[in-house]
């Protein structure tokens, strides 16, 4: 048999074990708050950074895409007259400046995938940025 006393006893622990959980609870929200103020910057401080600062455009939505038949698919230039000096190279020409410099395979690599010697792709590369060059308009020093 319980007797009242044991059951007010009872109740009173129950209540100070749940104030006790909320209490450190607060307390750890009130830290983690507090540290992302320290640590953390708002957005509405960032506001007035912002509006000062220029703004960019997304250039990759603007860009079509260069499809080839090349294992990597297609790709972007974002140069105009970059991409059309490319357009007028020869597809030999074309298919190895696309993937030493835009895809970033090695000659051997090159060599393995298009089925030339590994000299032959370093000739044609050579070849294909002196093409570039004149179309462009650039000089040897660049």
């Amino acid at each position: 048999m319980v007797t009242e006393e044991f059951k007010a006893h009872k109740e009173h622990t129950f209540d100070a074990y749940c104030k006790r959980v909320l209490k450190n609870k607060a307390a750890d929200l009130h830290r983690e708050l507090t540290r992302q103020e320290q640590h953390e910057t708002s957005l509405e401080d960032l506001l007035p950074v912002l509006e000062n600062t220029k703004q960019y455009e997304d250039v990759y939505q603007l860009l079509r895409p260069i499809h080839t038949n090349l294992p990597a698919g297609s790709f972007y230039v974002s140069d105009p007259e970059l991409e059309a000096a490319l357009s007028q190279l020869l597809p030999k020409y074309r298919d190895v400046i696309y993937l030493y410099y835009f895809l970033g395979y090695t000659d051997k690599e090159i060599g393995g995938i298009l089925n030339i010697h590994q000299k032959t792709v370093n000739s044609r590369r050579r070849r294909a940025l002196n093409k570039l060059k004149e179309r462009l308009g650039l000089s040897d020093g660049v």
